[in-house]
């Protein structure tokens, strides 16, 4: 289950998911992505929803919730974000 924040002002998130149903998902064995623990350094340094959005989350919410999903996915939950960048030939 993806956990996807909700707004509590502008700059601050929290779980979508109340705390009861996040312990009984988890004590079914359900893997929970906690938005809390995935955005925690960006909250409140960038904007994680999009203005005047109906509450929709940033392009950038989406990708590190995504990036976080695929390494769940492929089995490394501590990875670090690792984003690789290339430079033309010549420069």
């Amino acid at each position: 289950v993806v956990d996807v924040p909700q707004q509590l002002t502008p700059g601050s998130i929290d779980s979508s998911l109340p705390p009861s149903m996040l312990a009984e998902l988890r004590a079914l064995g359900v893997e929970v992505l906690d938005s809390r623990e995935v955005l925690r350094e960006a909250d409140g340094a960038v904007e994680l929803h999009v203005p005047n959005g109906q509450r929709h989350i940033s392009e950038l919410a989406h990708f590190l919730i995504g990036a976080a999903l695929g390494r769940r996915i492929l089995g490394e939950r501590e990875a670090p974000l690792r984003v690789r960048h290339s430079l033309p030939r010549g420069s």
